[in-house]
C-alpha cells in the first residue's frame, strides 16, 4: 500500500458522504448494545449505520450525541463504531475514522489500515448559522480553498503562530507597474517574426488581451451552467432498466455531435439530483452529496496553457533550473501517471490518495517557490471571484499563494499605457509598496490579513483564456459527477456480504489452480510459498465481488425495485471489444524475390569474402574495445610521480599500438621474440587478404577512378569499416576513461571520518553507513608523506598537484588516438588522394567527456578532502614541532628549577612522549591516500626528558666541580707555608672557616648524590670523567680533615720563629731613626743657593727614608697586635716628618722658581701658557711667604727665603702682559690692530722671548694691549664654544633598535640628547646676541638653523613613531585591513616611507648626520598627516562599531581593536566580556563554534535559550549575545517560578542559578505578603512563622557540606530573606492590614505580570532588566538602604538621577550598585578625576544612553562643571520619550532605562 507523507482532503470527504438512505438493509449480522437514541440504534441494527452521517434529518437529531463514528466500507473482518459512548461490532466491514464535528485544527492523515483516514491537514468547522456575520479570510471555511491556517501542525512554531518553519529564499526587489505587464501577456503559438499574410505576434497578443479583459468569469460560468441544464432537459429516456447519465454530451465544450445511440440517460429528477447552492458553478445539477467531493481533485491540467514553472517565471525568458517536471515530462522520465477517469479517481479516493497528486514526486530543495513577479489573477474565495496576484506555489500541497488587491489586475496594463501618470489611485500606490518582495517571515505574518493558499482550479490568471478556463471548470464538475456515481456504486458492492451464494465452487477453483501450475515445476513451487493463501483468498474474494456486482445490477434493474432505483444510477458501462475471428494477424502480400533482388543490389554484404572480412574487422575492433588506455591494475601504493610514469607509459604503449611505429614494433619483437603488428596494419592486412580473390567489379581493390569508386559497394564497405573503427576508438576512450575514474572513484567514494591523528574511520557510503575496518577497507592508491617544513605540517606533495596530474593524464587520452589514418588511402593505394583523411575521435568538449571529467575531478576532491582534514589534526602538535631544542634547553636552564620540579618535568615529558608515540601512527589510510607519518614522527621525536636529564647532569657536574674546587682551594691554602707573621695569622683565620666550608660542601655532596640517583633512575648514561669526578668529590672531606691537622702542627713552630724576628727588627729600626734625626738637624746650616741641586737631591733622599720609617711603624704595630703584645708608639718618627717639612718646601720651591724664571724670560714666547705661569707663580709665592715666617730664628734659611720672595715680587708685573699677548684668541687681525695702535710691528715668532717684549717697553702700554686682547678673548670664547658643540655632536648617535618581528627598526629616545639639544640651542641663541659675534655671525646662524632642524625632526620623528607603534599591530590584522581599506592603504604608504627612513637611520645613526635634513623633516610631516587621517578614520570606525553595540563604549580603543582584529576567532572576545556585561565572564563555545551557555565570574553556568552560531560582524553577534542573555534569564526565571512549588525550598534553591533564586524568592514573597494582608494580622503572623522556618532551613543547609556556588547563593538568599522577615515583622508591629499601606508599598516588590517580571516600589514600576548578575554578593539591607532605594527609584520614576551624599566609606556607591542588582541592570562605576575632559566623558555617556546601563560617578564634584550639560541632554531626551537623540553632534539610539547617579564627599573643593 503506497502512503504519502501528506494528503490534503476537504472536510467530509468519505465514501459514506455520497450514500443515500435506503429502506432495506445492506449489511446483516450487525450486533449492538444499549443505545441512548433509539432511532440511531434501529438504524445500526438494520445494517445502515453508515448512512447516519448522510441523512440530514438524523444528523440534526444526533449531532450532540455523536462523539466519534466509524464509517462502514471494505473487507476487514470487524469494524467498531462508537455512538454516544457505546461500542458496536459490524462484521465484514472496512472502517474509516471520522469526526462528526471536526475541531478547527483537526487533520487527516493516512494510517496503517489500507483504507483508513486519520487527521492529516488542518480543517475549519463549517458555520451552520447563515444569519451570522460572514467570516473573515482567516475564519472562512470553503471547501475549495485552504487558508493560511491550514498549515500542518508540524509546520507551526506554536499554536498561535502562522509562520512556517521552512524559509523561502527571496531577494528584496523593487518592482514597477510596468513589470506586471509581462504577467498579462497571453500565450500565443506564433513565430516572433511574422510571415507575409500572417498576423504579427504582438497584434495577436494585444487582441487576446482585449478579448480576455472584456470577459467576466462569473458570467461565463453562469452561462455554461444554464446551457448545461438546458441540454439535460432535452435528453430523452431511452432505457428504463439500465439508467445512467452521460456527462460527455456538452454543447459548450467542443460542440461535438451527440451520440445518443451509445448513451444511457435518465430524466432530471429532484429525488436523486440537486443544484449546487454555492461554489464555482452555483446551480449546477448533480447527484446528492457530490459536492462533498472537492472539485480540485477533478481538475484536468491539460487545459492549462502554461505549466507551473511558466507561471512562476513570467518575469524572465530563461528556463527555470530547479523546478518540477510537468506531467508530460514525468511520463518521459518513466513516472506512470494514470488518466483522470471516474474509476481511477474513485479508486484513488477509496485508497486514501489525492487523485491529483502523482505517485512519485521530485525532491526539491524548498517546497515553496516564489514567482519572479506577482502574477495578476482572480481567485475564488468565499463564493466570490476576487482580484489578486499570485506570489508563490507550494509543490508539496499543489497550492498557489495569492494576495488580495483592491483593484483589477488589468489596471497595470492601463497604467502602463498612460505612461505612468504622477497621480494614481491610492490603492495602487499602496499595492506598489506592498508588492516589494519583503522578508519571508513578514510575508507569512501578513497571511491572516490579505493572503491565502488556493487550488489552481480556483485561480484564473488574467493571462489565460477565460473561455478555456470555464471549459476546464465544467469538465471538472462533470468528472466529479461521474466519480460520485462510481463511488456510490462501488461502495454498495463492497458492502454486500460474501456469503455462500458468492463463493467460488471448489471444482472451478481447482481447475484454475491446475491450469496455473500445468506449465512445469517452476510454477508448482508457488503452491509451497507461504503467500499462496493470500493469493487464493484474493481470487475467491474477486469472484465473490463479481457475483455481488451481478446480483446488485439485477436487483437495481428489476422493475420491482423502482423505489430503490429512484435514488441510484448505475455507472456507464465500458464498451467491450469484439472477439477476433482468428488467433493470428493477417499480413499483406509480399514479393519476396523482388525484394531480395532489390536488397542484393543495394547491400554490400552479398559475398562470403565480404562477410568474412567484415567479421574479422569486427573482431579486431572488438579487441580494441576491450583494451584500456590506462594501467588500472595497480596492486600497491604508488607515489604521484610513479603513478604518472605508469599511466604515461601505458598511454605511450597504446599510442604505439594504434599508430604504425616501426621502431616500437622492432623493439617488441626483439624483447618478446615474437612479431607484433599495429592496429592499422592488422586491419589493412585483413582487407588486402580478404579481397584478393574477389577480383574487379563492385569490390575492385585496384580501382584508380574516384568516381567509379564512389558508386561501388567497396565504398560502402570502407565507409562501414570507418564507422566501426571510429566507434571502436570512441568506446576505447569512453571505457578507458570510465575505468580510470573507477580506479579513483571506487576508493574515494568511501567516507573518511577524521577525528584525530590516529582516529580515522572509513564508512561505507550506503544507507547503513557501516564502519569498515582497516583490513576490509579498499587499498589506498597513492602514497604520500606527511612532513614538517617551514614551521608547518604539510605533505611532501601538494594535494592540489594530484588533481592537476590526474586530470592531465585524463586529458592525454584524446591525444593518443589523434591523427589515426582512415583505411581508404592505405588500402586503395592505386588511387590518387589529395589529402589523407583521419578517423574522427571524441572531442574533449563533448558532454559525455565533460561529465566524466567532472566526475573524476569530484572524486579527486572527495579523496583530497580527508587529507586537508587530517593535516589540521596536527595543529595541536605545532608547539612541539616548532620547539627549538637548543633554545628550550637554554631557557629551561635559565629558569634554574628545583630538582623536584625537574624530576616532575622528566616524568611529564616521558608520559607526553609515550602518549605522542601512541597518537602519531607510522602510517594511516585516508581513503584514496596512504599517508606515511614517519617523517613527522621523526620531527616530533624531541626527547625533552633527555634534554632535562642532560641539564640535570650538567648542573650536577657543576656541583661536583664546585665541590672539588672548594676543597682544592683549601688544600692549596694549607699547602702554602707562611713566610711572615701576617700570612700565618691569615692562614689561621682561614682554617677557622674550614669547618663551615666543609659543612656547606657536604650538603652539596648530598645534593650531588641525590642528583646522580635521579639520573641513574631514568637510565642516563654518564661519561667516565663524570664518574671519576663524582667519587673524587665524595672523598674530599676526609682528605681535607687530615690536612688541617698537619697544618696546625707546622704553624705552632712558625709562630715562635716569627716572634724572635720581630724583636730584632725593632732594635735595628730605632738606630735608623736616630741617624735620620741628626741629618735633618744639619739642614739649618744650608744657605748657599749655588748648591741648590745637591741640597734638593738630599731632600729627596730624606723624604724617601721617612716614608719607609712610617711604613715600618705600621708593620711593627700590626705584628704586635697579632702576637697579642703591647703596641709600641713611635712618636719620634712623626716628629721628624713635621720638622723636615719646612726645609723640604723651601728648597724644593726655590729650585722650581729658578727653573721657571729662566724659562719664562728666555724661552720661546709662543711656548708660554699664561694660565700656567700665573698659577705656578702664585703657588711658589705663597710657599716663600710661609717660609719667611717660619725661619725667622734661622738666619741662613731666612735669607734664602727672602731672596726668592723678592724675585717673585719683581716678576709679578709681567703677568698681565703675558696673559694679554698669550691669549689663545689672538688671530692675525688682532696682531694687526695691536701693531697699529702701538705704532710698531708686533708679530711674535719662535725666537721671540719675553725679554724681547720687555726691551720694547711694552709694559708702558699694557692698557692698550689688554683692551685689544680682551676682545680677542671674547671672540675666542664664542669660537671655542662652537667648536666644542660641534665636537660633542659628532660623537652623539641615535640608538636604532630592531622592533619585534616587524622587519624594521625604531629609535629609542634619549633624554640626554633632548636635554643637550635644548642646552645648545639656548647657548647658540645667547651667542647670537653677543657684541663679539661678528666674526662668527654666519656660522652661528647656520649652527642654530641646523640645531632647530634637528629638534623639529626629532619631535616629528617621535610623534610619528608613537603613532606608528600604536597603529602597526592594528593594521597587521587582515580583518582590520578588510574593514578599513582606505585607511589601510594610507597606512601602507606611510609604512613604506617609515621603513625606508629607519633603514637609512640604521646605516647612519649620527644625530647631526641623519636629522639635519629638511627632506627628512618633510617626509615625517607627510607621514604624520597620513597617520592623522588614519587615526581619524580608525576613530570613526570604532565609533560606528560602538554605536552598533553600545557596550563597546565601555572598552578602551586598544581593547576594542583587539576584538576587531580577531573577528575570525569569536573566542577572542572572551577576555573583554566582563567590561561589556555585568557578570558574563565567558561564553561556552562548542567545537563547531556554537554558543550554548554563559558563565559568570564565579563559574556559574546558564544555558542560552536559543543557542546560535557567531556569524557576521562581532558587534552583531554580541548584540545577539545581549538579547539571548535577557531571553535566557527571563526563561530560567519563568522555569524557576513554575518549579518553585514542586519541591522543598531547601532543595529548590540548590537547583537554580543565584539570580533566579533571589528573584523568584522575592516574587513568591511578594505574593505571600499580599495573600497574608488579605487575611489581616493573622495571615502576617503565619507568614512570619513560615519565614522563620525557611531561614532555619537555609541555616541548616549552610552548616552542611555545600558546593562553592551553592554556598554563595545561600549567602545572598539569607541576606534577602532576613530583610523580608524584618519587613513582615514591621508590618505586624505597625498593624498593617491594607495592601496599599505605605509601609508595604515602600518596599521593593516583585510581580510576574504580562509574561514578564516587574519590580515596584510606591508608584514606580520597573521592568526587570534581565542583566546576568551571576553570584555576586548582596549588601545587608538596613533602614538607611531602604530610604536610599525609595529615593533613587522615585528619582528614576521622574526621569531623573540620584545623588547619595555622605562621608567616605559609608556605602553610597555600593548601595547604588546593589539597587542595580535588584533591578538586574548593568551598573558601571566611574571614578572621576579632575584630569577628565568633556570628550572623555562624552564617550562614556554615549555608551550609557545607548545601552540602557546605569552609571555611578564617584567624586563627581571634581568634574561637575564639565559634564552637567551632557547629563541634562540625556535626561531631557528620556523625559521627552525619544528613541533617538542628538548627543555631541551624533545621533544615538536612546534606551530610557539608563540612569545616572553621583556621589560626592563633603569638604571637597568645588562642591556645590
Amino acid at each position: 500500500m503506497y502512503s504519502h507523507k501528506k494528503r490534503y482532503l476537504p472536510p467530509g470527504l468519505n465514501p459514506s458522504s455520497v450514500i443515500n438512505t435506503f429502506s432495506s438493509p445492506l449489511l446483516q449480522g450487525s450486533s449492538f448494545e444499549k443505545i441512548v437514541d433509539n432511532s440511531i440504534g434501529n438504524a445500526i441494527g438494520n445494517g445502515v449505520f453508515s448512512e447516519i452521517l448522510t441523512n440530514p434529518d438524523l444528523m440534526d437529531e444526533v449531532e450532540t450525541s455523536i462523539k466519534q463514528t466509524s464509517i462502514i466500507s471494505g473487507l476487514t473482518e470487524v469494524a467498531v463504531a462508537a455512538v454516544a459512548d457505546q461500542s458496536y461490532k459490524i462484521p465484514h466491514a472496512r472502517s474509516f475514522k471520522r469526526s462528526a464535528v471536526l475541531p478547527p485544527t483537526s487533520t487527516l492523515k493516512p494510517v496503517n489500515s489500507p483504507n483508513s483516514f486519520q487527521e492529516s491537514i488542518p480543517l475549519q468547522p463549517i458555520p451552520r448559522d447563515a444569519n451570522k456575520k460572514e467570516p473573515t479570510l482567516v475564519e472562512a471555511e470553503n471547501k475549495n480553498i485552504l487558508m493560511p491556517e491550514t498549515i500542518g501542525e508540524d509546520e507551526l512554531n506554536n499554536e498561535n503562530d502562522f509562520i512556517p518553519k521552512r524559509q523561502v529564499d527571496t531577494q528584496p526587489k523593487k518592482l514597477k507597474r510596468s513589470d506586471y505587464c509581462k504577467a498579462l501577456e497571453p500565450k500565443v503559438m506564433l513565430p516572433f517574426e511574422a510571415r507575409p499574410g500572417q498576423t504579427p505576434r504582438k497584434i495577436e497578443i494585444e487582441r487576446r488581451k482585449r478579448l480576455f479583459s472584456a470577459q467576466k468569469i462569473e458570467e461565463l460560468l453562469s452561462a455554461q451552467t444554464e446551457e448545461y441544464k438546458l441540454s439535460l432537459a432535452k435528453i430523452k429516456i431511452e432505457n428504463t432498466n439500465q439508467k445512467s447519465i452521460n456527462f460527455t454530451n456538452d454543447p459548450i465544450v467542443g460542440k461535438q455531435k451527440q451520440e445518443t445511440d451509445q448513451e444511457n440517460v435518465v430524466e432530471y429528477k429532484s429525488g436523486w439530483m440537486e443544484e449546487e447552492k454555492s461554489g464555482l458553478m452555483p446551480g449546477f445539477p448533480q447527484a446528492q452529496f457530490t459536492e462533498k467531493l472537492p472539485i480540485e481533485f477533478f481538475d484536468d491540467t491539460e487545459f492549462d496553457s502554461r505549466i507551473t514553472e511558466d507561471w512562476l517565471t513570467m518575469g524572465r525568458n530563461q528556463t527555470p533550473v530547479n523546478t518540477r517536471p510537468t506531467s508530460k515530462e514525468k511520463s518521459k522520465t518513466g513516472d506512470i501517471e494514470r488518466a483522470q477517469t471516474p474509476s481511477n479517481i474513485a479508486s484513488s479516493i477509496a485508497a486514501g490518495l489525492n487523485p491529483q497528486l502523482p505517485i512519485k514526486e521530485m525532491q526539491i530543495a524548498s517546497p515553496i517557490k516564489h514567482t519572479d513577479i506577482p502574477v495578476p489573477a482572480k481567485a475564488f474565495l468565499s463564493d466570490v471571484w476576487k482580484d489578486c496576484v499570485a506570489t508563490a506555489y507550494d509543490y508539496e500541497r499543489s497550492l498557489w499563494k495569492i494576495r488580495l488587491i483592491k483593484f483589477e489586475g488589468w489596471d497595470f496594463e492601463r497604467d502602463a499605457e498612460e505612461d505612468f501618470p504622477d497621480v494614481v489611485d491610492d490603492d495602487k500606490e499602496d499595492f506598489d509598496s506592498d508588492m516589494e518582495i519583503e522578508d519571508p517571515i513578514e510575508q507569512e505574518r501578513k497571511c491572516a490579513q490579505n493572503e491565502a493558499w488556493v487550488h489552481r482550479i480556483n485561480l484564473l490568471f488574467l493571462a489565460e483564456d477565460p473561455f478555456n478556463f470555464g471549459r476546464r471548470i465544467l469538465a471538472a464538475y462533470k468528472l466529479r459527477a461521474e466519480t460520485a456515481i462510481k463511488l456510490r456504486y462501488d461502495f454498495y458492492i463492497d458492502s454486500m456480504p460474501t456469503g455462500e451464494s458468492g463463493q467460488m465452487p471448489i471444482e472451478q477453483f481447482n481447475r484454475i489452480l491446475d491450469f496455473a501450475t500445468s506449465n512445469g515445476n517452476r510454477f508448482k513451487k508457488i503452491i509451497e510459498n507461504q503467500n499462496i493463501e493470500k493469493i487464493m483468498n484474493e481470487i475467491k474474494l474477486d469472484f465473490a465481488r463479481s457475483m455481488n456486482r451481478q446480483f446488485f445490477d439485477l436487483e437495481v434493474k428489476n422493475p420491482a425495485n423502482q423505489g430503490l432505483s429512484k435514488f441510484l444510477v448505475l455507472p456507464k458501462e465500458e464498451p467491450q471489444s469484439p472477439v477476433p475471428l482468428r488467433g493470428t494477424i493477417l499480413n499483406a502480400k509480399y514479393d519476396f524475390e523482388k525484394n531480395k533482388k532489390d536488397f542484393s543490389f543495394s547491400s554490400f554484404l552479398v559475398k562470403s569474402e565480404v562477410i568474412r572480412t567484415m567479421s574479422k574487422i569486427r573482431v579486431e575492433c572488438y579487441k580494441l574495445n576491450t583494451s584500456n588506455l590506462y594501467s588500472t591494475s595497480i596492486n600497491k601504493n604508488v607515489r604521484l610521480d610513479e603513478f604518472e610514469q605508469m599511466q604515461n607509459q601505458s598511454l605511450q604503449n597504446m599510442k604505439n599500438f594504434l599508430k604504425d611505429r616501426q621502431d616500437y614494433f622492432k623493439f617488441i619483437k626483439k624483447v618478446y621474440l615474437k612479431p607484433l603488428k599495429s592496429w592499422i596494419s592488422s586491419l589493412k592486412t585483413m582487407l588486402k587478404n580478404g579481397f584478393k580473390d574477389v577480383g574487379k567489379g563492385w569490390y575492385n581493390m585496384q580501382e584508380t577512378n574516384p568516381e567509379v569508386y564512389k558508386i561501388s559497394k567497396l565504398k560502402k564497405f570502407m565507409t562501414a569499416t570507418k564507422f566501426m573503427m571510429q566507434d571502436s576508438l570512441r568506446f576505447l576512450i569512453i571505457n578507458s576513461l570510465s575505468e580510470y575514474i573507477k580506479l579513483i572513484g571506487n576508493i574515494s567514494c568511501q567516507r573518511v571520518i577524521v577525528k584525530g591523528t590516529n582516529d580515522v574511520k572509513i564508512v561505507e557510503t550506503n544507507a547503513k553507513e557501516k564502519v569498515i575496518s582497516e583490513l576490509n577497507a579498499k587499498r589506498p592508491l597513492f602514497l604520500i608523506d606527511l612532513i614538517f617544513r617551514n614551521g608547518k605540517v604539510m605533505y611532501n606533495v601538494d594535494p592540489a598537484s594530484f588533481e592537476q596530474v590526474i586530470l592531465s593524464i585524463f586529458d592525454k587520452a584524446m591525444t593518443i588516438v589523434e591523427g589515426l589514418p582512415q583505411l581508404e588511402p592505405i588500402v586503395l593505394d592505386q588511387m590518387f588522394w589529395a589529402t589523407k583523411p583521419t578517423l574522427q575521435i571524441p572531442h574533449n568538449k563533448e558532454r559525455p567527456i565533460l561529465i566524466l571529467r567532472e566526475a573524476l575531478k569530484q572524486a579527486i576532491r572527495d579523496g583530497i578532502t580527508p587529507l586537508e582534514q587530517y593535516v589540521k589534526t596536527y595543529d595541536k602538535h605545532l608547539k612541539i614541532l616548532n620547539l627549538d631544542i637548543t633554545q628550550y634547553a637554554q631557557d629551561y636552564e635559565n629558569e634554574n628549577l628545583l630538582i623536584e620540579d625537574m624530576e616532575r618535568d622528566i616524568v611529564k615529558h616521558i608520559q607526553d612522549w609515550e602518549a605522542l608515540d601512541k597518537d602519531i601512527p607510522s602510517h594511516i589510510g585516508l581513503g584514496l591516500f596512504w599517508v606515511s607519518c614517519e617523517s613527522i614522527r621523526a620531527a616530533m621525536r624531541k626527547d625533552l626528558s633527555k634534554v632535562v636529564l642532560e641539564i640535570l647532569s650538567k648542573k650536577t657536574s657543576r656541583i661536583t666541580q664546585s665541590i672539588s674546587n672548594a676543597f682544592s682551594q683549601i688544600q692549596q691554602k694549607l699547602k702554602n707555608r707562611p713566610l711572615k707573621i701576617e700570612e700565618l695569622t691569615e692562614l689561621r683565620e682561614f682554617m677557622k672557616t674550614i669547618p663551615e666550608t666543609c659543612r656547606v660542601q657536604n650538603g652539596k655532596i648530598q645534593e650531588m648524590l641525590h642528583n646522580y640517583d635521579i639520573l641513574e633512575k631514568y637510565k642516563f648514561e654518564h661519561s667516565n670523567e663524570d664518574f671519576k669526578a663524582r667519587w673524587s668529590a665524595y672523598g674530599w672531606p676526609m682528605k681535607v680533615e687530615e690536612m688541617v691537622r698537619t697544618t696546625e702542627v707546622s704553624l705552632e713552630v712558625d709562630e715562635a720563629s716569627f716572634m724572635r724576628n720581630l724583636v730584632s727588627d725593632q732594635e735595628v729600626f730605632r738606630d735608623r731613626v736616630n741617624q735620620i734625626s741628626s741629618v735633618i738637624a744639619d739642614f739649618s746650616h744650608h744657605t748657599d743657593l749655588s748648591r741648590i741641586a745637591e741640597i734638593v737631591s738630599e731632600i729627596a733622599k730624606i723624604t724617601m727614608e721617612l716614608k719607609e720609617c712610617q711604613n715600618l711603624v705600621s708593620l711593627f704595630n700590626s705584628r704586635e697586635r697579632l702576637f697579642n703584645l703591647e703596641v709600641t708608639h713611635y712618636d719620634e718618627v712623626a716628629q721628624l716628618v713635621k720638622e723636615f717639612e719646612p726645609y723640604r718646601s723651601l728648597w724644593q720651591t726655590s729650585n722650581d722658581w729658578i727653573k721657571w724664571k729662566n724659562a719664562w724670560l728666555h724661552g720661546s714666547f709662543l711656548d708660554l701658557n699664561a694660565e700656567e705661569v700665573e698659577k705656578n707663580l702664585m703657588n711658589a709665592w705663597r710657599v716663600m711667604f710661609k717660609s719667611v715666617k717660619h725661619f725667622k730664628q734661622i738666619p741662613g734659611c731666612l735669607h734664602v727665603a727672602t731672596q726668592i720672595k723678592d724675585e717673585m715680587e719683581d716678576f709679578k708685573p709681567f703677568v698681565p702682559l703675558i696673559q694679554s699677548l698669550r691669549n689663545p684668541g689672538m688671530r692675525d687681525r688682532h696682531w694687526d690692530r695691536l701693531s697699529d695702535e702701538l705704532g710698531m710691528q708686533i708679530r711674535p715668532d719662535e725666537k721671540f722671548t719675553l725679554t724681547d717684549f720687555l726691551d720694547m717697553k711694552l709694559m708702558e702700554k699694557v692698557d692698550v694691549i689688554t683692551k685689544v686682547c680682551d676682545v680677542a678673548g671674547k671672540e675666542y670664547a664664542i669660537e671655542a664654544a662652537l667648536d666644542k658643540m660641534d665636537a660633542e655632536w659628532k660623537n652623539i648617535t641615535m640608538e636604532i633598535i630592531v622592533y619585534k618581528d616587524s622587519g624594521t627598526y625604531i629609535m629609542r629616545t634619549s633624554d640626554e640628547i633632548i636635554r643637550l639639544l635644548d642646552d645648545h640651542i639656548v647657548m647658540t641663541q645667547s651667542m647670537s646676541f653677543s657684541p663679539f659675534k661678528k666674526p662668527f655671525a654666519e656660522r652661528i646662524s647656520l649652527w642654530e638653523s641646523k640645531l632647530r632642524t634637528v629638534q623639529e625632526v626629532l619631535e616629528a620623528w617621535m610623534m610619528c613613531q608613537r603613532t606608528w607603534l600604536y597603529l602597526e599591530p592594528i593594521f597587521s590584522s587582515d580583518d582590520i585591513i578588510t574593514q578599513l581599506p582606505v585607511e589601510s592603504k594610507r597606512f601602507s604608504t606611510m609604512d613604506r616611507t617609515w621603513r625606508r627612513i629607519m633603514s637609512q637611520a640604521k646605516t647612519k645613526p649620527g644625530v647631526l648626520e641623519c636629522c639635519a635634513d629638511y627632506k627628512l623633516l618633510d617626509s615625517f610631516r607627510e607621514c604624520n598627516k597620513l597617520l592623522e587621517l588614519v587615526s581619524k578614520g580608525l576613530s570613526a570606525y570604532l565609533e560606528s562599531k560602538r554605536i552598533s553595540f553600545p557596550r563597546f563604549f565601555f572598552l578602551s580603543d586598544d581593547e576594542l581593536l583587539q576584538i576587531l582584529s580577531q573577528t575570525k576567532d569569536p573566542t577572542a572576545v572572551q577576555p573583554h566580556l566582563r567590561k561589556c556585561f555585568e557578570n558574563i565572564a565567558s561564553l561556552e563555545f562548542q567545537e563547531d563554534r556554537k554558543i550554548t551557555a554563559m558563565f559568570s565570574g564565579e563559574g556559574e553556568r546558564v544555558p542560552l535559550a536559543e543557542p546560535f552560531y557567531p556569524k557576521g560582524p562581532v558587534e552583531d553577534w554580541l548584540q545577539k549575545v545581549e538579547d539571548q542573555m535577557r531571553k535566557s534569564i527571563r526563561k530560567v526565571i519563568m522555569d524557576g517560578l513554575a518549579c518553585y512549588h514542586l519541591k522543598q525550598r531547601t532543595q529548590w534553591v540548590l537547583d537554580w542559578p543565584g539570580q533566579v533564586v533571589l528573584s523568584v524568592s522575592q516574587t513568591y514573597w511578594t505574593k505571600e505578603v499580599h495573600e497574608a494582608l488579605k487575611t489581616g494580622q493573622s495571615g502576617l503572623k503565619g507568614l512570619y512563622q513560615r519565614q522563620l522556618l525557611q531561614l532555619q532551613g537555609l541555616v541548616s543547609l549552610v552548616r552542611g557540606e555545600l558546593p562553592f556556588l551553592s554556598r554563595l547563593v545561600l549567602g545572598d538568599l539569607i541576606v534577602i530573606d532576613v530583610h523580608s522577615r524584618d519587613v513582615v515583622k514591621n508590618l505586624i508591629d505597625g498593624n498593617v492590614i491594607s495592601e496599599n499601606d505605605f509601609l508595604w508599598i515602600s518596599q521593593l516588590r516583585y510581580y510576574w505580570e504580562d509574561d514578564d517580571l516587574r519590580v515596584k516600589i510606591v508608584n514606580a514600576n520597573f521592568r526587570y532588566g534581565g542583566e546576568y548578575l551571576g553570584n555576586t554578593g548582596r549588601l545587608v539591607i538596613t533602614p538607611l538602604t531602604d530610604r536610599c532605594y525609595l529615593t533613587l527609584t522615585g528619582a528614576m520614576h521622574l526621569g531623573m538621577g540620584g545623588a547619595p551624599a555622605g562621608p567616605a566609606g559609608t556605602g553610597k556607591t555600593e548601595t547604588t550598585k546593589d539597587l542595580a542588582k535588584a533591578l538586574a541592570k548593568q551598573c558601571v562605576v566611574f571614578n572621576c578625576s579632575d584630569q577628565l575632559d568633556y570628550l572623555a566623558m562624552a564617550k562614556f555617556f554615549k555608551g550609557l544612553a545607548s545601552s540602557g546601563a546605569w552609571a555611578c560617578f564617584d567624586e563627581f564634584n571634581r568634574v561637575l562643571s564639565v559634564i552637567a550639560q551632557q547629563i541634562t541632554t540625556i535626561q531631557k531626551a528620556v523625559l521627552a520619550g525619544q528613541t533617538r537623540f542628538m548627543f555631541e553632534g551624533v545621533e544615538l539610539p536612546l534606551d530610557p532605562t539608563n540612569a545616572i547617579f553621583i556621589t560626592m564627599n563633603p569638604g571637597y573643593a568645588g562642591e556645590t
